[in-house]
């Protein structure tokens, strides 16, 4: 992992790395596409700043565990991760019946852990 310290004015080191910077060219990719809505684009964030693990680069929350933390309902985090995935902004893997799915972003149409380098 690839880490780069810069000095802003105050003096004061700050810290971004490869997993930041995925995070944040995925969620502008994301918010930037015009068929994804608010409530959507409030779903993936959550599920990627609360949730996705810097050395798997998946997560797995339950969508209940999405939607208390959106003020939303479990229907309506299904169909927007349906539509992320859809997009083309997320890939799902479902591991049965009572487990949660497993979530991949996909950024310029490749999955985020074929981009990381080191």
């Amino acid at each position: 992992m690839c880490a780069v310290y810069t000095t802003g004015r105050s003096g004061a080191s700050t810290k971004s790395d490869d997993f930041t910077k995925f995070k944040l060219d995925w969620l502008d990719k994301v918010a930037r596409d015009p068929d994804i809505t608010d409530f959507t684009f409030r779903a993936a964030y959550v599920l990627v700043s609360t949730f996705l693990n810097r050395q798997t680069r998946t997560a797995f929350p339950t969508q209940e565990t999405i939607a208390s933390l959106i003020n939303g309902k479990e229907e309506g985090v299904r169909a927007a991760f349906r539509r992320l995935a859809k997009a083309g902004h997320l890939r799902r893997e479902r591991r049965g019946k009572r487990r949660s799915t497993i979530y991949s972003l996909i950024v310029e149409n490749r999955d985020v852990e074929m981009e990381m380098v080191g």
